[in-house]
Formats: structure tokens, C-alpha cells, sequence
């Protein structure tokens, strides 16, 4: 990225996603998974995971636990998976209690965490169109920040 960086400065986030892509010099490219406000979760609205047993009723220390993976399996539903070591495969973390009610089972349901655009503040709007005011952001770009801005 710092000879990325070096070449030229970067104006507009779509920018971001092609140079990261192309930072590696070997190898294929990096995969760049480019995300809307409406693809982030809630994650505080779901129960407090039991991270002390696997699914295979493993003990689990959670101090032993270096990854720890989110996955959506259904429409609306997630499991969290863990590693102990970066060369042991992921393994299933057993959420559910044997006393679970039905009710509690239900909080597993993902919500969106923003249901609209997210706006910037009045003070990054104003930094922004001193810069375009300025002339140091190319008129090319002019669109995009009107966009942004408005």
C-alpha cells in the first residue's frame, strides 16, 4: 500500500478497492468484498454466546482462542466458529443451553444495523468543500462529492 501510496493520492473510496486488490506482488490478487450500509449486522441484539463447550462438547478456554469466525447459515440466523491455533481447522461453538426456551432461540434473528445511508457531519461537509473550494480534489471528482455532500 505505501507504494500505492507514493504514486499518487487516493480521492474517492472506489480507489481504495483496486489498489488494495493489486497491492500484492506475487500470487493472485487479494479478494475485496465491497459492502452497502444495508450488509451490516447487529450483533449486540444476539444472546451472549456460551464460548465454554464446542459443539463436540469440547471444554473451550476462552483465553485459548485466536479466531474467532461469524457466519450467516440461514436467511436470518449465524454461528460462531473458533480456532485455537491459525493451523487447526474452525470448530462450532455450542450457543444454545439445554434450557433454552423458544423465545431465547428467537434473538438469534439478525437485524440490520443501519436501515439508511449513513450522513456525514456538518464539519467533515465543510472540510470537504474547502478542499474541492480549494482546487487540491480534481473536478473529475466534482460528481462524486455532490453526491456525498448533499
Amino acid at each position: 500500500m505505501k507504494i500505492i501510496l507514493k504514486s499518487g493520492p487516493i480521492y474517492v473510496p472506489s480507489q481504495y478497492v483496486t489498489d488494495i486488490r493489486s497491492a500484492k506482488k506475487h500470487g493472485t490478487p487479494f479478494k475485496v468484498n465491497e459492502m452497502a450500509y444495508n450488509d451490516f449486522i447487529d450483533i449486540k441484539q444476539l444472546p451472549v454466546p456460551r464460548l465454554n463447550k464446542s459443539v463436540e462438547s469440547e471444554l473451550v478456554k476462552v483465553s485459548d482462542i485466536k479466531v474467532i469466525k461469524v457466519v450467516k447459515v440461514e436467511d436470518n440466523k449465524v454461528k460462531f466458529c473458533y480456532k485455537t491455533s491459525y493451523i487447526d481447522d474452525f470448530k462450532e461453538l455450542n450457543l444454545g443451553s439445554k434450557r433454552a426456551s423458544a423465545r431465547n432461540q428467537r434473538t438469534e434473528e439478525l437485524q440490520h444495523l443501519y436501515n439508511q445511508k449513513l450522513d456525514l457531519s456538518e464539519r467533515k461537509k465543510s472540510d470537504v468543500r474547502s478542499l474541492l473550494d480549494a482546487g487540491l480534489i480534481p473536478n473529475f471528482y466534482n460528481s462524486y462529492f455532490d453526491r456525498v455532500l448533499n
